[in-house]
């Protein structure tokens, strides 16, 4: 993980040194937080923010300072596509540690003891595969991303109440398709 000045200049390792892949990274809205993937702490891993086992959400300081870990899962699990609400204030992001394709979200926390999360609730529990994406402009929905039973449709689904409901709604995309539109 490397930070720059606009120009381009003035780059810093923020990880090197660090053990395992470091990736994925979210700048915390607001504030001096970033959000990063870590498959630092499992021996066996394997791939990294796009994908794998054995990766962890982990929040460090923008100088790379207090390096923490936020989740702690099986050595078989994952945990991928980590976004922050546009408040800075909770965290969406996809997780297997269930055995499932889950969907979470949780509050973010920093203060004395350290960051962590709190309020952690799965927003969905079952086996489609399920890729989270973020939170609406006003931070009220999460937005995540469902795989169709042909492998080949997606589906999108909001939830505007933190995991109690959520809806359908219209995408029109292959699976395959990198220029998804939404309705």
């Amino acid at each position: 993980v490397h930070t720059t000045g606009l120009d381009g200049k003035g780059a810093v390792c923020l990880t090197c040194g660090a053990p395992g892949t470091n990736d994925g990274v979210r700048w915390q809205p607001g504030g001096d937080a970033l959000l990063f993937i870590s498959d630092r702490d499992h021996q066996f891993s394997q791939g990294g923010a796009t994908g794998g086992v054995g990766q962890e959400l982990y929040v460090m300081r923008s100088d790379g300072s207090r390096q923490t870990r936020l989740t702690r899962s099986h050595a078989w699990a994952t945990n991928y596509h980590a976004n922050w609400s546009p408040d800075g204030r909770r965290i969406v992001w996809g997780s297997t540690q269930a055995r499932t394709w889950d969907v979470m979200i949780a509050d973010y926390v920093e203060d004395a003891p350290g960051p962590r999360l709190v309020n952690v609730r799965r927003l969905t529990h079952d086996t489609t595969w399920w890729e989270t994406h973020g939170f609406s402009a006003d931070g009220r929905a999460a937005y995540f991303l469902a795989e169709g039973e042909d492998d080949r449709t997606l589906s999108l689904f909001v939830s505007h109440d933190g995991g109690a409901s959520f809806e359908e709604r219209s995408l029109r995309a292959a699976a395959d398709d990198d220029d998804r539109t939404f309705e």
